[in-house]
């Protein structure tokens, strides 16, 4: 029995993943933002060198000298010169109308450039000294000219800060990343041990399942078969035209019925051991085809079956492997309506044999295909939900897989999937043959 793996069991598990996500966003975004507020830092220390370096010069000049890109050119290559700012490797005058009028220095990429204005005011003389003009010596018109001193910062000044940065960055991605792997292996060990919890449950189940199926094994089958085969050997012993001849078809009919359903519950709840031999899946398929002759006729069915030549060969086990045909067969009659066909194909390679059963009902919509696969799960009314998951049971024994699919434009389709462990022509062939002419 499959062990519960809906919604509700993983809930703890999504629940942890979840906030792991969380808080894995959460350091990404405290790192990013600590990377962005470390770079603003950077710059600021580059720009604080820049006002340093622009003060020193402007307090160098007095009186005219701040609107003389001569005296400016002299303070910037005594600047340059002096050797006591490591960090400054080039200085510019820029004039108002951005013509650069005096240069220091070499600039580069590797750069950081600050700009600021400097307001050099007229001066005038006054009482034998330079000072300011007043408001009515001011020309009409006239206004304090503008420079702009660019400095030129070396990036490495600030590459503590800049390390700082990387490391803080660094650190946190390696932060996210252990915690991503550590909150992944932790998932997967809960979600196994959820796993592990639900099978032992299921086991606890099956087995009491086991002992309930060979207790009605044994107390059903043996009445069972007394009424099967009294009810055949009356139908024997009756006129053929005899007016319960019909229904003592339809009594033998169920009890086949009845006799599969048993065999299907002891088979799901206590598997047997398979006697594996080699058998041809053509005439397996065939010898089913003609075993459900009746059910197919008396439904206006036609099997369309893949030729014998050449044979298919597999090693299976030939009960378990009837069985699983039987079952797909009978769901296949079921769900297929009247007059159509149910269209049977195989895919042989030396690897493995692809038997392909296609009918033309209504298809399974959108239902989850694997949920049919679970015990007890079936769309129909007088079904027991048992086929299909006994029928999974027998061919994943085998060491095969056998799923369901849509099919276009109506219908479904169940693949088969066997090794193939003798040898075997590779064929894909289709032959159309009624059911009853096999």
């Amino acid at each position: 029995m499959t062990p519960d793996t809906g919604p509700a069991s993983h809930f703890p598990t999504r629940v942890f993943v979840g906030a792991i996500v969380v808080l894995c966003v959460a350091l990404g975004s405290s790192a990013i933002l600590n990377y962005r507020s470390m770079i603003e830092l950077r710059n600021l220390y580059l720009e604080d060198r820049g006002r340093e370096i622009l003060a020193i010069l402007t307090n160098s000049l007095r009186g005219p000298d701040r609107s003389d890109s001569n005296a400016w050119q002299g303070v910037m290559d005594e600047a340059m010169r002096s050797g006591s700012y490591s960090w400054l490797k080039y200085l510019a005058l820029v004039s108002e109308s951005g013509q650069v009028t005096a240069t220091s220095g070499q600039l580069s990429q590797d750069l950081y450039l600050y700009e600021e204005t400097v307001r050099a005011p007229r001066w005038g003389r006054q009482g034998g000294r330079w000072d300011h003009l007043g408001p009515r010596q001011q020309p009409e018109g006239g206004s304090p000219a503008m420079l702009r001193l660019r400095v030129g910062v070396v990036r490495s000044t600030a590459a503590f800060i800049t390390r700082q940065a990387y490391l803080h960055l660094a650190v946190s991605g390696l932060a996210i990343v252990t915690l991503s792997v550590l909150a992944y292996f932790l998932a997967r060990t809960f979600r196994r041990f959820l796993q592990l919890q639900a099978q032992e449950e299921s086991q606890r189940r099956l087995a009491a399942l086991g002992r309930l199926a060979a207790t009605l094994a044994h107390e059903i089958r043996n009445p069972l078969g007394a009424i099967k085969g009294l009810t055949q050997v009356t139908q024997e012993r009756l006129p053929r035209d005899h007016d319960t001849q019909e229904l003592m078809t339809t009594v033998v009919t169920e009890a086949e019925r009845l006799e599969r359903l048993v065999t299907d519950l002891l088979t799901f709840a206590k598997p047997r051991s398979m006697a594996l031999e080699e058998l041809d899946l053509k005439a397996l398929l065939a010898d089913v085809a003609q075993q459900l002759r009746n059910q197919a006729e008396s439904a206006q069915i036609t099997f369309q079956i893949p030729t014998p030549q050449p044979p298919a060969t597999v090693l299976a086990d030939p009960d378990g492997l009837r069985q699983v045909l039987i079952n797909i067969f009978l769901n296949a009659v079921e769900a297929a309506g009247p007059g159509s066909k149910i269209d049977v194909a195989i895919e042989s390679s030396q690897q493995r044999h692809l038997i392909e059963i296609c009918d033309e009902g209504a298809g399974i919509g959108d239902q989850d295909p694997e949920e049919l696969f679970q015990p007890f799960v079936t769309t129909k009314t007088r079904g027991t939900g048992l086929g299909l998951a006994v029928s999974r049971q027998i061919v994943e024994g085998l060491g095969g897989t056998i799923e369901l699919r849509n099919r276009k434009p109506r219908g479904t389709v169940c693949r088969i999937t066997l090794p193939a462990r003798a040898s075997s022509t590779p064929q894909s062939e289709v032959m159309a043959a009624p059911a009853g002419g096999q």
